[in-house]
């Protein structure tokens, strides 16, 4: 059943990579094929293409996102991801990363509980911001943790909430080589 659920979400995400949409330098063709080239020949360049991206951009969605792959590429190579962000801000985006990272790390320890749990918070802190990208983003995690619990219908729920948005949308940055980066 399992199989079959991620065999179903990935057509999903295919589905959708010809009709997303988001100015970024992430969702350019020429960028993504340096970045994948360089994550097999050069990581420590493709990891400084992720750095330079979340650099160059305030406090927003787009930049959670990439954060969400530095941290992803970091860890996955055995490493720890210290996030830049400072304790003190007050940018509510700010906030909304730090919770995010925060559930990524617990996923990786296998507390996929304390991970929705951390999840939850950020939707509840994005609730007034209006902002698609960062629900579809929020959605794309519940899901995976929803997953993990053995919760698909609950999973199948998010997929399907953050595909709709990334439908209407055309290259966009949470789409890299045809499918959700998440």
């Amino acid at each position: 059943m399992l199989g079959y659920f991620h065999f179903i979400i990935g057509c999903f995400f295919l589905l959708i990579s010809s009709n997303s949409s988001a100015t970024s330098v992430m969702s350019s063709e020429s960028w993504q094929e340096e970045y994948h080239l360089n994550r097999i020949e050069n990581p420590n360049k493709a990891l400084s293409m992720l750095n330079n991206v979340y650099s160059s951009l305030p406090p927003s969605a787009e930049r959670i996102f990439t954060a969400t792959r530095i941290h992803g590429f970091v860890t996955r190579r055995g490493n720890v991801y210290t996030s830049p962000l400072k304790n003190n801000t007050t940018n509510i985006y700010d906030h909304i990363e730090s919770l995010i990272l925060l559930s990524m790390d617990l996923e990786d320890n296998g507390d996929y509980k304390q991970a929705l749990q951390q999840i939850k918070k950020a939707q509840l802190k994005s609730k007034n911001l209006n902002d698609l990208d960062l629900n579809s983003l929020l959605s794309i995690k519940q899901c995976r943790s929803n997953l993990a619990l053995g919760n698909y219908y609950l999973a199948e729920f998010y997929c399907q909430s953050a595909i709709k948005h990334l439908e209407k949308t055309k290259d966009h940055y949470m789409i890299l080589n045809g499918r959700i980066a998440y």
